[in-house]
């Protein structure tokens, strides 16, 4: 008789087997509709950008920056490692690991913006470049979407054959019996 555990959890693993192909089969639709439309990509750097003013950026980067995480699980689990409690002032302590750590990723995070609008630049000067960039992203996400969908269903690729050397376990392979030196 089945119990009505095994019946739950075949349907959980129906379930995820379904969102995860919905999910694969979305992200092929969606990257093949990018490699079609590659050529409309210059476009959109053709267009004027919206002004933003300078004061909202920093606010919108702001609450980004609060709303993150990371931030807080590193502040959290990381940064008390390093804080000596014998030397006393364990708050301030921990304030300037804060703002050091806050420094570092300013100028990380700045360098990593200013490449990245060199580089936009750099490829908006070129509507063929814009394609190809286009072009690689879209293969580049059908690959890993295309591969999740034979996995869903519990086959793989490849299956290795009893012979191959994937298939054996390392445990499993005889050894030469070594015997002590008497």
């Amino acid at each position: 008789m089945v119990s009505a555990g095994q019946v739950a959890a075949f349907a959980v693993a129906l379930v995820f087997i379904v969102v995860k192909l919905a999910g694969a089969g979305y992200l092929i639709w969606l990257r093949i509709r990018a490699v079609r439309q590659r050529r409309g990509v210059a476009s959109v750097f053709a267009a004027a950008p919206v002004p933003y003013r300078q004061r909202r950026v920093m606010l919108e980067g702001f609450v980004v920056g609060v709303a993150n995480p990371k931030a807080v699980i590193l502040f959290a689990a990381v940064l008390p490692q390093f804080v000596n409690r014998r030397a006393g002032h364990v708050p301030v302590q921990m304030l300037l690991l804060s703002l050091v750590s806050f420094a570092i990723a300013l100028v990380s995070d700045s360098a990593w913006g200013l490449l990245a609008s060199t580089v936009r630049t750099w490829f908006a000067c070129s509507p063929r470049r814009l394609q190809l960039v286009s072009l690689g992203g879209g293969l580049a996400m059908i690959a890993p979407a295309s591969t999740a969908l034979p996995r869903a269903r519990g086959l793989t690729a490849k299956q290795p054959s009893r012979r191959s050397k994937a298939y054996r376990k390392p445990g499993l392979v005889s050894q030469p019996m070594r015997c002590p030196a008497p």
